[in-house]
């Protein structure tokens, strides 16, 4: 663990990115991370935003359990690198009910999204849908996320669950 390393992560143009990290960003303020990066508009699910030609910034600091959607201005594409150290990729993360949770994805290669819900019934989740237009909907065995590739480094993930109880989950156990 502390080991320093990069982050790389793409900004498409004309699109509402869905991003997230693997790592800690060295800097975690959210202007030093999208410093090289023209953005109209970044914001989490909690309502906070980072609107940085208006001066809004509601949304300050980087969350690693939180995805962020980011949107880039103009058509051109980035690819942003962060600077971090490591975080522990199977942190436990809270998926609220009655909100469109956003959450990041936290290991650093892809995975199946049926794995990583495979311990709950298929009614608890909803649906989970990415910035590409995959979704997985395991109550009607609906699944292009993992026909797409699987869960990716560097997305976030929309998820809505159903009933009126937080769910827990981690990525995984250390133990593989």
């Amino acid at each position: 663990d502390g080991r320093v390393l990069y982050q790389n992560v793409e900004l498409n143009g004309v699109i509402l990115n869905n991003i997230s990290l693997f790592i800690q960003p060295e800097e975690p303020n959210i202007s030093d991370i999208f410093s090289d990066v023209d953005i109209v508009i970044a914001a989490n699910d909690e309502g906070e935003y980072y609107i940085p030609n208006n001066n809004v910034e509601t949304l300050d600091s980087w969350d690693n359990g939180k995805g962020v959607q980011v949107l880039t201005n103009g058509t051109e594409s980035y690819t942003m690198s962060v600077l971090g150290y490591d975080i522990d990729p199977y942190t436990t993360l809270t998926l609220n009910p009655f909100m469109l949770n956003n959450i990041a994805y936290l290991l650093d290669e892809p995975t199946s999204i049926e794995s990583v819900f495979s311990d709950f019934d298929d009614s608890a989740i909803l649906a989970v849908a990415d910035d590409q237009g995959h979704y997985y909907i395991p109550q009607y065995g609906l699944n292009t996320i993992d026909e797409s590739g699987g869960m990716m480094p560097g997305k976030g993930y929309q998820i809505m669950i159903s009933g009126y109880d937080p769910i827990d989950f981690a990525y995984g156990e250390a133990n593989g």
